[in-house]
């Protein structure tokens, strides 16, 4: 899978001179993703391992 052909559109939002590291905004329509912290900061990945842990 190619992300390009999923990008609707793509700005600048901060930092320009930085090129490619530069802050984007971006508009996807049809790419899958996983999103892994959520909007508190807290990432699926650790409560899933913890939550996988064996209990004692």
């Amino acid at each position: 899978m190619n992300a390009r052909n999923h990008v609707n559109e793509s700005r600048i939002e901060d930092y320009a001179d930085l090129g490619m590291e530069a802050i984007r905004s971006v508009r996807l329509t049809d790419l899958p993703a996983i999103v892994a912290i959520d909007a508190s900061g807290s990432s699926i990945y650790c409560k899933s391992k913890h939550e996988a842990s064996p209990k004692t």
